[in-house]
């Protein structure tokens, strides 16, 4: 089964605590106020940090949540949720890097061969976009020093070569929103 998962960057400071291990959560005042009861996990995040799971939506509000906890035909719970930058809000490709990290819509990316060149220097970089009904590479800054390659070219990001065995050729090197310097000028990572 195709694994969907979303990323997105945190609007506010959250409190999540892990309520299973307790009959009933204390509010996240008196937690606080009075400490954490023994056996409840609290993790604090941060505004501005990357948060990953489901997507949810109302409008122009979004949310990334965790795992389903309890479900009716009248409501649903989530063992965490929280609300993101809908600008930042990006999708998993499906896909890993030759690393093994995994790639995200909005990711910078450079490969170390593009077609016809192979001298193990990153050719191509470009950011991870939903274009056409596939994932696709769109170049932003390329190697002035090889020839018939140009800004706006589009390369297929597919599973071509993913494979355990074989590597992709794509490695991600950051992403729009923490990193956009790496799409200036013309040099490469």
């Amino acid at each position: 089964m195709r694994e969907i998962e979303f990323r997105g960057i945190l609007l506010e400071d959250v409190l999540y605590c892990n309520p299973r291990k307790t009959k009933i959560p204390p509010s996240f005042d008196d937690i606080l106020k009075y400490g954490r009861p023994g056996g409840l996990k609290i993790v604090r995040y941060r505004k501005g940090e990357w948060v990953y799971g489901s997507l949810v939506t109302d409008g122009s509000k979004c949310w990334i949540v965790g795992k389903v906890t309890d479900a009716s035909d009248e409501c649903i719970s989530f063992e965490s949720w929280f609300p993101v930058d809908p600008a930042t809000v990006g999708q998993y490709t499906c896909l890993k890097d030759k690393h093994g990290a995994k790639i995200y819509k909005d990711d910078i990316v450079v490969q170390d061969c593009y077609l016809w060149f192979d001298d193990g220097e990153p050719n191509y970089r470009g950011v991870v976009e939903w274009i056409y009904s596939q994932w696709q590479v769109v170049a932003h800054c390329v190697n002035p020093n090889k020839k018939g390659i140009s800004d706006g070219v589009n390369e297929g990001l597919n599973d071509e070569g993913f494979g355990d065995g074989d590597r992709s050729r794509w490695e991600v090197i950051g992403n729009i929103y923490d990193n956009p310097e790496l799409l200036k000028g013309d040099s490469h990572a």
